[in-house]
């Protein structure tokens, strides 16, 4: 899990809450509901992360990934890509077309 990730809340047991001293979802979050990461802290035994507009630090083991915003930055790229070309298709036709009909007047 990274920033930026969609994730799913599934739920979380205390023992799940008490490991690592996380705090506890149940209170803040709705089960099932999609959240966005803002902040991941890595430990050796456990990782939590830090939800978009909601306080506190959750297991991330709570949750399960929906979709990584590291693939939405590539899709971004990709529609990028392909709006780009057509913008030079565009204009390669207008520029043909201008030089033709200035060529049919000579």
């Amino acid at each position: 899990m990274e920033r930026g990730d969609v994730v799913k809340y599934m739920g979380c047991s205390k023992e799940q809450i008490r490991w690592g001293n996380n705090d506890d979802p149940r209170s803040f979050l709705i089960l099932g509901r999609e959240y966005t990461i803002e902040k991941v802290e890595v430990h050796s035994q456990h990782t939590k992360v830090k939800l978009l507009h909601k306080m506190g630090w959750f297991n991330s083991v709570c949750f399960k990934l929906k979709h990584s915003g590291v693939n939405d930055n590539l899709e971004y790229l990709k529609d990028s890509e392909h709006d780009l070309q057509e913008i030079v298709r565009s204009t390669i036709l207008k520029e043909y077309r201008y030089e033709h009909n200035h060529k049919n007047r000579s």
